[in-house]
């Protein structure tokens, strides 16, 4: 409740609002708690909603590394942000 609190909040001040979701290492995505993120900022596990951006969707998830399973290493980051990038210039 309190996402979509501050989302109002913030679009009734002139702000998109968007919510991104970052994939974890295989193992950790499909873990209850990466599930749990997912439904409680979209509704649903599948992060599928008007605001929300899954990178797992921009991006071959397979080609992503992780330092630690969470935490994209520095070549994953730059292809994750070059997908965004690229996602929120076609949203304008």
């Amino acid at each position: 409740e309190r996402i979509k609190e501050l989302t109002s909040e913030f679009e009734a001040r002139g702000a998109k609002v968007y919510l991104l979701y970052l994939p974890y290492a295989d193992g950790y995505d499909s873990h209850a708690f990466a599930r749990r993120n997912r439904e409680i900022a979209s509704g649903n596990d599948a992060f599928n909603c008007q605001k929300c951006i899954d990178v797992r969707r921009l991006v071959a998830v397979e080609e992503l590394r992780w330092d630690d399973g969470a935490h994209l290493d520095d070549r994953s980051a730059l292809i994750v942000a070059e997908a965004l990038e690229r996602r929120l210039l076609v949203q304008r």
